[in-house]
């Protein structure tokens, strides 16, 4: 059986599989290289198919501001292409995925995501958050045996680092290709704790099938396990998604968008709760981490909750200096991704401004105050490599952790 020294805590698996055998647009600087790349794809394209890629971040370009589907359509109006940013919060599609997904510019903005248009009430081709479903749903159903194999391609790339991870968050298709792995690749796989995802519809129908049947984890190796749910309750700080309590220095009028309604959260964690799985809340933005906190505490509360559940804040990465005791008395586990900071640093002040700026990215804050902090990539975000994580953990004069701390936050814990 394969030794895993470290454990990546918060990734995805199929998303670094698609990565890894597809052409990459995260290394692109300029609109202009990323065309260069989707018309190398349209070249190569069989007939029905859909041009998608992923890594496109309108930061690195000099414009810095999100493109539109003009520029796509100059390659293709008949073939839909539909490019997923960076951290999987933004989608920017040309005129032919519009149209197969019925998306106009009278259609209405979901809650949870944004359909951006220009001044004058045009449809841009940027759509966000939960209104990308609208895309994926117009796309072609992806066979069992394509996502097996970008699953194990995934596995693989974490493989390399002789990690387990943590998958964070996949749709109810993803659940039986991944048994079919295990049941006969498991000893020669890293191990696997999955999570379902509450913003895929099929991911919640199979999270309540389960508790129906009470019986939530049918892995058929020791390597795979089904550990728990994944709410998602903001965006992301580069797509101006994070949910914040003042305003973006940069866009004074947005605030960032709200996912995930109250109610419906709560009651989806309770049901996680009464159970003792893991309850894993992407929140990027103070706003969004308070609010976690505030759910988390009515749900502990709670008697159902079964004193084995977990919580867990994904990402963890502005915080208010009033929060942090708040995570600690809640004993909420703080998931971090180092590689943010290297990645973010050049754009995040102009986001947030120089006062806020001190409430991000805390690695040593949350350490200092008691809370138990994991590391990892957010893979395919990032590389899945944690020697780099645990370097970037060292370097910041503030925030800076010593190497046996670092090192403490990619081994195994008591959520493995």
């Amino acid at each position: 059986m394969i030794k895993t020294s470290y454990i990546d805590h918060h990734a995805h698996v199929y998303g670094t599989g698609y990565k890894s055998l597809h052409p990459k647009l995260d290394h692109t600087n300029s609109i202009d290289e990323v065309l260069t790349v989707i018309k190398s794809i349209l070249s190569k394209l069989q007939p029905e198919q859909w041009v998608v890629a992923r890594g496109w971040d309108q930061n690195k370009w000099q414009e810095k501001h999100f493109p539109t589907y003009e520029s796509l359509d100059a390659l293709s109006s008949t073939i839909p292409i539909v490019l997923i940013r960076i951290d999987g919060h933004a989608l920017w599609c040309n005129s032919k995925a519009l149209e197969l997904a019925k998306i106009s510019k009278d259609t209405p903005i979901p809650s949870g995501g944004d359909i951006l248009r220009s001044a004058s009430g045009t449809l841009t081709g940027i759509i966000l958050d939960d209104a990308m479903q609208i895309i994926y749903d117009a796309m072609p159903k992806e066979h069992s045996h394509s996502i097996k194999q970008t699953l194990l391609a995934g596995l693989q790339e974490f493989a390399k680092y002789h990690i387990g991870v943590h998958d964070m968050g996949i749709p109810a298709e993803y659940w039986e290709p991944y048994k079919e792995l295990y049941l006969t690749n498991g000893d020669i796989l890293p191990r696997a704790y999955v999570f379902l995802d509450m913003s895929k519809p099929t991911g919640r129908t199979l999270f309540l099938e389960r508790l129906q049947h009470e019986i939530f984890d049918d892995s058929t190796h020791n390597n795979l396990k089904l550990v728990g749910i994944k709410l998602y309750f903001d965006g992301a700080l580069g797509s101006r998604g994070a949910h914040l309590f003042k305003p973006y220095s940069d866009d004074t009028n947005n605030y960032g968008l709200k996912l995930t309604d109250d109610t419906d959260a709560i009651e989806l964690m309770s049901l996680a709760a009464e159970r003792g799985l893991q309850i894993a809340i992407h929140a990027i933005g103070d706003a969004a981490n308070s609010r976690a906190l505030e759910l988390i505490e009515i749900v502990k509360h709670q008697k159902t909750t079964s004193k084995n559940t977990i919580f867990r804040i994904e990402h963890a990465q502005i915080i208010r200096e009033e929060d942090l005791e708040r995570y600690r008395r809640l004993n909420v586990w703080a998931i971090i991704q180092p590689q943010f900071y290297q990645s973010d640093y050049q754009w995040a002040i102009k986001r947030l401004g120089a006062e806020r700026i001190g409430n991000a990215y805390r690695w040593k804050s949350l350490l200092e105050a008691g809370i138990s902090v994991l590391a990892s990539s957010d893979s395919p975000v990032e590389e899945a490599n944690p020697y780099t994580g645990i370097n970037l953990l060292q370097s910041r004069s503030y925030e800076r952790v010593s190497f046996e701390e670092a090192e403490k936050m990619y081994l195994e814990s008591p959520l493995d």
